[in-house]
């Protein structure tokens, strides 16, 4: 009878155990649904640029990556509540830092055309440039190419392009091996040159690259990282396996040069954020002024 007992009472701690670790669990994946959901913060640097031109007013430059378009976290209506944040910010440049798709396994996907549509209406003065990131390639970038094209995006593969006083350098993406610093930086400072030394800025998918970065160029803009996407004290995404390894967030330098990296708007892998709320940057460059910052 006492064996008994103890038995019942057991299997009532066991039980009340795994309630409250169910409870537990599933404010955990609330709260963190709900931080993936949020608008995304909106981020501030100003940044001197060296041989930037007398008299030429400050370039805001605003950074978005990894959108992730797929059902439920990011439908296109979703997209389009960004766009509208996007253009209320007025910026002069635009760049889009890759995997605008999603190619997560536990989503309802859209088609290629629905994918790029939701970036209808994105305006900045002098241009809306984009990158491929690794899930373009894995789903069929000239596809997505066509799309941004319809959409007045203009698409840089290890390529550059005039932007106002600056020339932008678009480097593909170093995860699926199609990064070609060395042809973007090439094609950047040739134009930069045929204009009289305008300011270079680079952007891409995969930050890996920056360290071989030229010195001639300060900054370069980035996104895949997500910030890490989860962390939490010991855990994090790139501890489970998902990004191999610690990633790049926010501001950081290698000498002169200027790396800044986006926790992107969308997901990948977990529908969740922890201390990693979606964000865009908003990048002022220009010449010498008070509050700008030239170096580190």
């Amino acid at each position: 009878m006492a064996r008994g007992r103890t038995a019942r009472g057991l299997w009532r701690w066991v039980l009340g155990a795994a309630v409250i670790a169910g409870l537990a669990a599933l404010m955990l994946f609330v709260t963190g649904y709900r931080e993936a959901l949020r608008d995304p913060v909106v981020r501030h640097r100003e940044m001197v640029l060296p041989g930037w031109p007398a008299g030429e007013p400050p370039v805001r430059l605003v950074l978005i990556s990894d959108i992730h378009v797929a059902w439920p976290d990011m439908p296109p209506a979703r997209v389009q509540h960004i766009v509208g944040q996007i253009n209320a910010l007025k910026p002069d440049v635009v760049l889009i830092a890759g995997d605008i798709a999603s190619g997560r396994l536990l989503a309802v996907h859209y088609s290629k055309a629905e994918v790029v549509g939701a970036l209808r209406g994105l305006k900045a003065r002098h241009g809306v440039f984009a990158v491929y990131g690794n899930h373009e390639h894995r789903l069929g970038p000239v596809d997505f190419r066509r799309e941004l094209t319809k959409l007045g995006i203009r698409t840089l593969v290890n390529d550059a392009a005039d932007a106002g006083p600056l020339v932008i350098g678009g480097v593909d993406d170093d995860t699926s091996n199609h990064a070609e610093l060395g042809q973007t930086q090439q094609r950047a400072q040739a134009l930069a040159k045929a204009r009289g030394g305008a300011p270079i800025v680079l952007f891409t998918h995969n930050p890996g690259i920056f360290p071989w970065m030229s010195e001639d160029i300060p900054l370069m803009l980035a996104g895949h990282s997500h910030c890490n996407q989860i962390r939490l004290p010991g855990i994090h995404m790139a501890a489970l396996g998902y990004l191999g390894g610690a990633s790049p967030c926010g501001v950081s330098w290698l000498g002169r040069r200027t790396l800044i990296v986006t926790a992107g708007l969308g997901v990948g892998g977990p529908l969740m954020r922890f201390n990693a709320p979606p964000d865009l940057w908003v990048v002022t460059v220009g010449g010498a002024r008070a509050g700008a910052i030239a170096r580190p």
